[in-house]
């Protein structure tokens, strides 16, 4: 996955749960949790595929670059971090 994508979903993750009075810590294992699950659920439903199918390189590099795109423009909508 494009990690800048990740971090940031992970930062607003970290600062949503924070600010919901979870406390750090808490705050701090749930969203690595969560973007462990995320990140796994993507490389699964997305990019498995395309390496089973034995495809170029390109189109595993383009869905993440995409899809890191998609994520980072949710976020932006969404939080007021941004």
């Amino acid at each position: 996955m494009a990690h800048a994508s990740l971090y940031a979903f992970s930062a607003n993750i970290l600062l949503l749960l924070i600010t919901c009075n979870f406390g750090i810590v808490a705050g701090l294992v749930a969203a690595i949790l969560l973007t462990g699950l995320l990140s796994l659920l993507f490389d699964t439903l997305l990019l498995a595929p395309l390496r089973n199918r034995q495809g170029s390189g390109i189109m595993s590099l383009i869905t993440v670059i995409r899809l890191s795109q998609i994520r980072l423009k949710r976020l932006a909508l969404r939080t007021s971090v941004w």
